[in-house]
Parts: C-alpha cells; structure tokens; sequence
C-alpha cells in the first residue's frame, strides 16, 4: 500500500488515483454483498413467523341431559397438530356465563381432531361451546363461533300398582328413566267409581310422596265401602324430568264375608237362641233375625204361631233372641239371618235344632179337685169302734164312699161272727 502524505497530494500520478478509485469500489462492493446478506437473513427469518390459516369445525352432541363437542382442525400445508380448548356456558351467546363445575378442556389433537370430555348432567336450557385451536408453526390459531345447543326435559315413566288389603287399598308409584334416577314427588288421589266420571272419595286426602330410589307408596285408604275405585297419580318432575301423569288404576273393594254362629238353649219349656257374627275386616255391625219353627226341617217345618221373629242389633258382634215362650213337647228349630252391613255381606245360617220333652213339663196337680190323704192308723169310736177318716174339705169321691161301704160290711160280719 502507498503511503500518501501532505506533501505530495497534488503531485499524485493517475496511477494512484485509479488504485484509489477501484479500493473505494471494493469496499462498495463488499458492503452491497453485506446488506444483500442482511436482507436476505431478515427475509428468512420474515419467512419462518409467517403462518397459514387452519380451518376450525365443531359439531356438539348431545345425549339425554348431557352433551359433548367435537373439533376439526384442517389446512392445506399438511395434518395440522396442536391442541383445542373447549368452554362451556350457559344461556346464548355472547352474554352467557361460565358453566360451574366444567372446567375448560384442552384435548391434543389427533389426526386433526379432537373430542371434549362430557358435560356431566345438566339443567333443562340453552348452552353453547366455544373453541379453540392454538396453533402450530404451520397453522395460526383459531378459535370457532358460539355453538349452541339445547337440554330439552326428559320423559319419565311413571307406573302404579294398586294392593288392596280387606276393605282397604294402598297404590305404589314407579318413576324411571334414561338420564339418571328421577327424584322428586308423587301424589296420589282416590276416586269412586269408574273413570272419568269418578268422584273424590270423602275423607280421603290427596297424599304427596317424596321419591326414594325412583319409588313412593301411599297411605292406606283406610276402610271402604264396597264398590270400584281408581287412583290417579302424577309425577312432579324436576331439573332434568318433565312431570308425568298416570292412567287411571281400577281397583275394586268386595264384600267381605262374615261367620255366623248360633246356640241354642232349652230351659223347661222354652228356649232362646244365641248368635255370634265375626269376621277379618272388624268387628261385624247389623242385626240378626231369629225365626222359629215347629217339625222337621227336612219335611217342611211350619213356622210357630205367636212368636214373631225377632231381630235384634249386635252388640261387639253378638245378640241373642228373646223368648220363645211355653212350647208344646216336639221338635223345634230356629232358622237366623245377618243382615250385613256396608263392609260384610248378608249370611244366612245353618238350621238349630232342639226339642221340647214331656219331661220337661210341670207336675203340679190340676186346680177343681182337693186332694186327700188316708191315715195309717185311725183311731176307733163306739162299741166295735169304726175307722176313722180325715178329709180334706169334706168331699168324698165315689171310691171314697165305695171304700167306706165295704168297711163298713166287713166290720158287720166281724160282729156277727163273734156273737154267733
């Protein structure tokens, strides 16, 4: 390199300025060579943050009272990987809320999609999802519009069994479904008659039971008349289940039926009859009737002239007939009926035999004839002394004279005998 100083600057030959000329040049040159570097890194680097744009596809599912979301991430510079964040709110959109208790949540995608875990059970109402892709070094972020979707009320099914028990009933209520156990109540309602046109029963109020296990059971009626009846039930319904009605449940209470028992009892010469009516559905009410007859039952008996049959009311479901009164020696039976009441049916019940003997008669003598009494030893009067004889109120019956007589004879002989 040529030194160049002070002095000879203005005698520098051509040849030096053209060696200067061309040094300038190639520093020139080698600063373009660096600034086209420079510019071409800064491109390659403009080149690696420039993105693509993925195209972000949601679809949710809903199942009974729960629902899912499904992503699809594609583009067109291959598969595109990453994650997608789900979120969940209620109401529409935009002014929903969060859903509490679901969390957001990001699923890694595979293949370009992925899956949202399930909601869990929800409440009757709107919703929507909102989704996120984060991106890659291939494919910017994304995030999708409100998807919305609906949890529409369940159908529950309710079905009821009536038990009837004597002269009550109870009806049992089932209530089930496809999204989880229903809870919530079920009331029962009794009616008399048939359905439609049955009426309330009196007395009888609407009983509200609090399901457990999908279950109820209702009070007992308590005793009813005979007759038909139906329950109607119905279900309250609650966040995930509509409230649901039954048909009618028929049921019917019968006549019970009661056991009659009878006794009779002879004393001298009459007799009463006793009844006893029982049964399982408490204590029998009514009358029962006595009827008496005179013969055989088997050959037509005839009823018994001056006794009216007697009915009488049961009292802790007993009763007993009143007298027949005298009766003539024979055969006797007393025929008794019940009457029934609202819970058990009439009876009619079996023959009672009994009889009235000669036995069974007064001995005590007829009234118009005195009775007399002949005396062991009579004491004598007179000579040959007579017989003497006490009567009761002075009056002799004709064997009384015919004895006399023949005393008397027999005494005259005795005399005669002895003076000859």
């Amino acid at each position: 390199m040529m030194r160049i100083s002070p002095r000879n600057w203005g005698s520098r030959s051509r040849t030096d300025e053209h060696g200067t000329i061309l040094r300038r040049l190639g520093v020139s040159f080698i600063a373009l060579v660096v600034s086209l570097a420079s510019v071409l890194a800064m491109s390659v680097a403009a080149g690696a943050c420039t993105t693509i744009s993925a195209t972000l596809s949601t679809t949710p599912a809903v199942i009974g009272t729960s629902a899912t979301d499904g992503a699809k991430v594609s583009g067109t510079s291959g598969t595109p990987a990453g994650t997608v964040t789900f979120t969940l709110y209620s109401g529409t959109s935009p002014s929903g809320k969060l859903v509490t208790g679901y969390t957001a949540d990001t699923v890694i995608l595979t293949g370009g999609q992925a899956t949202s875990a399930s909601t869990g059970t929800l409440a009757v109402g709107s919703y929507y999802f909102m989704v996120s892709y984060s991106g890659n070094a291939t494919y910017s972020s994304a995030t999708s519009t409100a998807e919305p979707f609906c949890i529409a009320f369940q159908t529950a099914t309710l079905s009821t069994t009536p038990a009837v028990t004597g002269t009550s009933a109870t009806d049992g209520a089932k209530v089930s479904g496809t999204s989880g156990m229903p809870t919530g109540t079920v009331t029962f309602t009794l009616y008399s008659g048939t359905s439609p046109s049955g009426k309330l029963v009196t007395g009888y109020t609407a009983d509200t039971v609090t399901l457990v296990n999908g279950g109820a059971t209702s009070v007992s009626t308590g005793t009813l008349t005979p007759g038909s009846y139906y329950f109607m039930v119905s279900y309250s319904g609650n966040a995930t289940y509509s409230s649901a009605a039954s048909t009618a449940e028929p049921f019917s209470i019968a006549f019970q039926t009661a056991t009659l028992s009878t006794t009779p009892a002879v004393t001298g010469l009459s007799a009463t009859d006793g009844a006893t009516v029982s049964g399982t559905s408490g204590m029998p009410t009514g009358t029962v009737t006595f009827t008496l007859y005179s013969g055989s039952p088997t050959s037509g008996g005839t009823l018994v002239t001056g006794y009216t049959a007697d009915t009488v009311g049961l009292t802790s479901g007993q009763a007993t007939s009143a007298s027949t009164g005298t009766l003539a020696a024979g055969s006797y039976y007393f025929m008794v009926s019940y009457s029934g009441n609202a819970t058990y049916s009439a009876i009619t019940g079996t023959v009672e035999l009994f009889i009235i003997t000669p036995s069974s008669a007064s001995t005590t003598p007829k009234t118009g004839t005195s009775a007399y009494k002949i005396p062991t030893s009579a004491p004598q009067t007179g000579a040959g002394g007579s017989a003497g004889v006490t009567f009761n109120a002075g009056l002799l019956s004709i064997g009384s004279l015919m004895l006399l007589a023949g005393l008397g004879v027999m005494g005259f002989m005795l005399r005669r005998r002895r003076n000859a």
